[in-house]
């Protein structure tokens, strides 16, 4: 309730800069025209985070029922629909190891992490691989890509509500996805974690053990 009522007048206040922006298009300077798209991008992130918080708050009251999941192809669909792979080469590991989750809560978090890498990276051109592997009765997801990479001091916090690396209105994001990759991880008796790494890029590690406990309900 609270979420709907604080999205609505968001939207009110776009739609209002929109028509001024149609309407005094003639009159208004440079400057202001630049002001009204910062206005607008900044409804804009209060909007997303208003639903990224919703989102968190949700993360274990969902029901699902947890299935055989094929990563692989399930990673071809979030790539085909998010990644634009004009800029990116996506390298998806073809024997990844099946793992058993509720589906809605894996793609939220495969989705969070390929959307992560795209988002954050720096240069014109990139790549991102998803790779996997087994070890006795646990089963693991490795997204990683060559992006600016994230500093070891910070590899703790950046799983933490509302932190970003870099000033909002450089790389828009609610400093919310990797925060909801965590929680969600975390219902399932999962882990996430970063790989130690030297230089460029980021390795985030999925682990599910084989017989997942009951979702555990959220704090």
């Amino acid at each position: 309730m609270a979420s709907h009522d604080l999205r609505a007048p968001l939207r009110a206040i776009d739609q209002l800069a929109q028509f001024i922006e149609e309407d005094a298009a003639d009159a208004l300077s440079e400057d202001s025209r630049e002001d009204l798209g910062q206005l607008r991008k900044r409804v804009f992130r209060l909007e997303a985070l208003l639903k990224s918080l919703l989102d968190y708050s949700r993360v274990g009251r969902d029901e699902s029922v947890a299935v055989p999941i094929d990563v692989a192809a399930m990673a071809e669909e979030i790539v085909e629909l998010y990644v634009p792979t004009d800029r990116f080469t996506v390298e998806i590991t073809l024997n990844l190891p099946e793992i058993v989750a509720p589906r809605p809560a894996a793609e939220l978090i495969i989705r969070n992490l390929l959307m992560n890498a795209v988002k954050h990276h720096d240069r014109e051109r990139g790549w991102i691989r998803v790779s996997g592997e087994r070890t006795g009765c646990t089963a693991s997801i490795i997204v990683s890509d060559d992006g600016p990479g994230i500093p070891e001091r910070y590899r703790q916090r950046v799983f933490e509500i509302f932190q970003t690396l870099k000033p909002r209105d450089d790389v828009e994001g609610s400093g919310m996805g990797l925060a909801l990759v965590k929680k969600t991880m975390e219902t399932m008796s999962g882990t996430v974690e970063i790989l130690p790494n030297e230089g460029r890029g980021t390795s985030f590690k999925l682990t599910w053990f084989d017989q997942p406990q009951p979702m555990k309900a959220a704090s």
